[in-house]
Parts: C-alpha cells; structure tokens; sequence
C-alpha cells in the first residue's frame, strides 16, 4: 500500500501540471490480452519436465489520460481493469495422500502414482499503467513505463486426475483413476475447504477399499492446507511494460504493449513440490520450493483520444 500511495503521490503533479503546459487529452481503451503465468519447471527424478503453463486470453478497459510536454515526446497514464490469466499444466510422476482408518483413527498413507492437473487461472487487477512516450514518426509512438497492479479477484477451475498404488502388509495395492474437480476462489477459499459435499470412494478394481476416507469431488484453492496463511497471488504487482502505437490523425489508435512482472506474484508460503516429499514423526511432509512466478501479457488495444 506504501509503494501505491507514493505512486499516487507522483503521479498527481504530472496531471495537474498538464492542465497549464503542452496539450493535454483524455481518452478511452479497450482490448484483449494474451497472457501467462510462468516460473520454473519442477522436474522429476529422471529430470523430465513435469510442469508448464500456456497462453490464455483476457481483456482490458478504461480511461488515458495523455500529456505532450513537446511535439515528439510526453506521458500517458491510464487507469485500467486488466486481466492477466494463465493455463497451468502438470503430468508425470507425484503423490496423493489417503486416509486409512481401521478403527484407532486416520493413519495418512502415501500413494505414488501418475498424476495430471489442468487449471486455467483468471486474475483480475486494477492497473495504473504510467508510460512515457516517444514519437518515431508522426504517427508512430514507441511508450516504455511501469504499471502497479492492485489484485481485486483471483479464481480458477480445472481438474485432476491420480492413479497409483502403495504396499500395505506386503500386498500392493492399485487404486482406481481419481477424479476430482478444481475449484479454487484465492481470495476467499479457507484452509480445508471444499466445493462439493459429494465424495470420490477409494476403490480397487472397483470395489471400494475398508477403512479409506473418501476424498472430496471438489476441492478449494487450499484444501491440503491446516491453516491459511495469507492468499496464494499476492494483492500487489509491479510490471515492466513497452509498446508500441499507431495514432490517427482523428484520434483513433491501435497498441502493442508487453506487460512483465519484476515481482514474484504468488505466495512462497504455497509453493510445495509436486513429485517428492518427506516423512517426520512417520507422517508424510510436503516439499517447500519457493519459485518465482511472474505474469507475462501481450496486450492489443483500440482507444480514442479527445
């Protein structure tokens, strides 16, 4: 809140300033974004990539406000509702915890197996887009600038799919494929929590296993969590940003811009490994990784300037 507020503080000036120096517009954008949210891949113990992300579109709209402190050179600040989305992919080797209870309580058990994620994760910002700009051409503005982004609402649905199998006396058990449905608010979601009441028997050869805890058909953003410990995207983000511009004469323009985070955008708190783990105390422990995840957007705009 102390990097917006300075911002703010900065930004001001700049616009009181323009309403008595150069020329001073007002305009409107909207467009499309194409964007991702990218770290490192996790790799398995045969050094096989197991994760990736992809592309996915969003949009933004809002007020410009335009300042040409001479004819080829000046600042443009805007004020936007941006979306910066992303598709997570995971397939190979991982875990799933089960529960067993034969009668003295939950004994949680590790099931090693396959297991696959598709989630595509919508996060919706406020963004204050501060460029300057340069004229290549009478027509032709190449901007280069920042832009803070306060995080108003994070989700993402999707699915995941686990088969596998553990040793219990000396027997090898292989459970039949898991299915469970990805439903994730990352603002609201409370640790443990789940999006359907229904449960996913675990069975074997289609019988169902004594003593396993079914696992829910639909899970929240923090289900194998005990206690929430802050929201898995951060509420603030600062990016890097560069395009470029065609303006009209009557005012209409179209834009390039590449938008870039400098900060990590998500949680350290919720980056844990999805292929190996620990035991302490006998019970299984998940792996902290702390990666870096940054939002990357293409953005293509039309706007018009008054």
């Amino acid at each position: 809140m102390k990097k917006i507020l300075i911002f703010i503080g900065l930004l001001i000036p700049c616009f009181l300033h323009a309403q008595y120096a150069g020329e001073y517009k007002i305009g409107i954008k909207a467009g499309l974004n194409i964007g991702t949210i990218y770290g490192s891949s996790e790799q398995d113990g045969a050094g096989n990539k197991v994760e990736s992300v992809r592309f996915m579109p969003g949009f933004h709209v809002g007020p410009s406000f335009k300042y040409a402190a001479t004819d080829n050179f000046g600042f443009i600040g805007e004020l936007l509702f941006s979306q910066m989305n992303g598709k997570y992919r995971y397939g190979g080797s991982s875990f799933q915890i089960v529960n067993l209870d034969f009668g003295g309580g939950p004994i949680p058990v590790v099931v090693e197996g396959d297991k696959k994620i598709a989630l595509n994760v919508t996060n919706s910002y406020l963004q204050f887009p501060l460029n300057a700009y340069f004229k290549i051409t009478p027509n032709i503005e190449f901007t280069l600038g920042v832009s803070p982004s306060i995080l108003t609402a994070s989700s993402a649905r999707g699915d995941l799919t686990f088969d596998g199998s553990y040793v219990v006396a000396g027997a090898v058990v292989d459970l039949d494929e898991i299915n469970i449905n990805l439903d994730y608010n990352y603002n609201k979601d409370e640790a443990g929590g789940v999006a359907s009441e229904e449960t996913n028997a675990i069975t074997s050869g289609g019988f169902e296993i004594p003593g396993a805890q079914g696992i829910p058909a639909a899970i929240g953003a923090y289900y194998e969590e005990t206690e929430k410990d802050g929201r898995y995207f951060k509420a603030f983000d600062l990016g890097a940003i560069m395009g470029v511009s065609y303006v009209f004469d009557t005012g209409l323009h179209f834009g390039l811009r590449v938008h870039h985070s400098l900060l990590d955008v998500t949680n350290n708190r919720y980056d844990f490994s999805k292929t190996t783990y620990e035991t302490e105390n006998g019970a299984p422990v998940r792996v902290s990784r702390e990666d870096r995840d940054s939002n990357l957007s293409f953005q293509l705009s039309i706007g018009f300037g008054f």
